[in-house]
């Protein structure tokens, strides 16, 4: 995507509203930072007269501020970080002067071809994202709205799974079961993630030793992929059949299943469980043969694995786990009988 898109001109829009100055005459500082004014001082670190100190810009000025992300940020910012080119549209991430809180503000993007009733179906699906803020193991959307484009304010992520190495054998199946508990709460929720890849796992910016995945961006997969083609919004590597044809099945509850089958097969192979072109990848999935058992690939892997992870991929949704509460059940019966 251009830097000159409709996602970069949502992000530029905030930044003025954060610095809370007229752009004309504001300018950011060098490394990053807020901005300031022309210097009109004699540069002796003392204020001169005509010199304005750079003022802190504003949460409230880019979006609605609740309380919840008063008290996070004690509502003010002290760093807007360079825009960035996410999967959705265009992130910077804001970091207030008084604690160490940091948030996303993501502008989102538009559909390359027919918008019609796209912005409503994003903020309906944000709305219902604002929802889940109390599962563990999803990341929340502190708020939402609709400047040039539709935005929403998130904490701060760390790295994708897509970027971490393959983990010992007992984490990957704990991260596993922790995300599949966030799957049966979204269902429970009556939410179909639609969007499971390593790319839309996260792990957030915080104390925890080791550092727990969530799932991020809920539902929007299902969004985009009404209004073009879904492997610009997820891994192919990790998509069920039913993305590839709607012969296959409607995406829904075990579509979240093989997605989640496939990132543990990742998560305790170190490869997915198919890989190549689109389309290489779209005859594999749909040729209804099952994927090489995980053993087979990595030794370390028990053969109690295979079952579940083949069966939670299983190219007919008729016969992978009907919920995600059972396939957490079966991960973690594995993992119950791998204590020492």
């Amino acid at each position: 995507m251009s830097t000159d898109g409709p996602g970069e001109e949502a992000a530029d829009s905030f930044l003025e509203r954060l610095r809370g100055e007229d752009p004309l005459s504001a300018r950011p500082d060098p490394t990053g930072g807020h901005p300031t004014r022309p210097d009109t001082g004699a540069g002796d670190g003392r204020p001169a007269e005509g010199r304005r100190r750079p003022t802190p810009p504003r949460l409230e000025e880019a979006c609605p501020v609740t309380p919840a992300i008063r008290d996070a940020t004690l509502g003010g910012v002290a760093h807007v970080g360079p825009p960035l080119e996410r999967r959705f549209g265009t992130e910077r991430r804001l970091r207030t002067g008084d604690v160490p809180a940091r948030v996303d503000v993501r502008a989102f993007r538009a559909p390359g071809t027919d918008t019609d009733g796209f912005g409503a179906a994003l903020r309906a699906q944000l709305d219902r994202w604002a929802d889940l803020g109390d599962i563990e193991g999803v990341v929340p959307a502190l708020e939402h709205g609709v400047a040039d484009r539709p935005w929403v304010v998130t904490p701060s992520i760390g790295p994708s799974l897509g970027g971490r190495d393959t983990p010992p054998l007992r984490r990957a199946l704990r991260q596993t079961v922790h995300l599949a508990d966030a799957l049966v709460a979204l269902h429970d929720r009556g939410v179909v993630h639609a969007g499971v890849d390593p790319r839309n796992i996260v792990f957030t910016v915080g104390r925890e030793d080791p550092p727990r995945p969530a799932l991020h961006n809920p539902g929007l997969v299902d969004v985009y992929r009404r209004y073009e083609d879904p492997a610009g919004v997820l891994d192919p590597r990790y998509a069920a059949p039913e993305f590839f044809g709607t012969d296959r099945g409607m995406v829904d509850r075990t579509t979240d299943v093989y997605g989640l089958g496939a990132v543990c097969y990742r998560l305790l192979v170190g490869v997915p469980p198919v890989s190549g072109s689109a389309e290489a990848i779209a005859d594999r999935v749909t040729a209804d043969e099952p994927f090489a058992a995980p053993s087979s690939v990595e030794p370390r892997v028990p053969e109690a694995l295979d079952d579940v992870l083949l069966t939670a991929t299983a190219t007919d949704p008729f016969e992978r786990y009907e919920t995600a509460r059972e396939f957490r059940a079966a991960l973690a019966t594995v993992l119950e009988g791998r204590r020492e």
